[in-house]
Parts: structure tokens; sequence; C-alpha cells
């Protein structure tokens, strides 16, 4: 098996663009969640009268996952 420079060079770029890729989508995935996150502690004020039921109708609603977007209208 005779690998030369090339040969290494296309895999370390490959592996490069890959790694970059997956942390992209990581990192999208998690900033998604943190702007949930804001968006509902600052409405929090206007529901504190009720706050541990506002809180868990809150963590039922970030956990839940749609398929598609006909699942989420639903």
């Amino acid at each position: 098996m005779d690998i030369d420079i090339q040969t290494v060079s296309i895999m370390v770029a490959s592996i490069g663009v890959l790694s970059g890729a997956i942390y992209y989508i990581m990192d999208n995935r998690h900033r998604s969640r943190v702007r949930q996150t804001e968006s509902l502690l600052r409405l929090s004020p206007w529901f504190s009268m009720n706050a541990r039921e506002m809180q868990e109708a809150i963590t039922r609603v970030c956990s839940i996952e749609y398929e598609n977007y006909d699942d989420y209208l639903k």
C-alpha cells in the first residue's frame, strides 16, 4: 500500500471539513436552545402567579420534538 503526500493532505483536509461541519451543526442547535430559554425567561415575570405550573408547561413545550411542519400545526 503506497500512500503519498497528496493522499494524506486530502484526508487531512476532508477530516477538517467534516469536523467543522459537525461543530457548526452542534453549535447551531445549542444556540437555538439558548434563544428559546432566553425568550421564555423574558416572559417569566408575567406568569409569576402560577410559577410552578408555568415552569412545568414551559418544560413540556421545550421538550416537544416535531417530525415536520404538519406535526407542529397539530
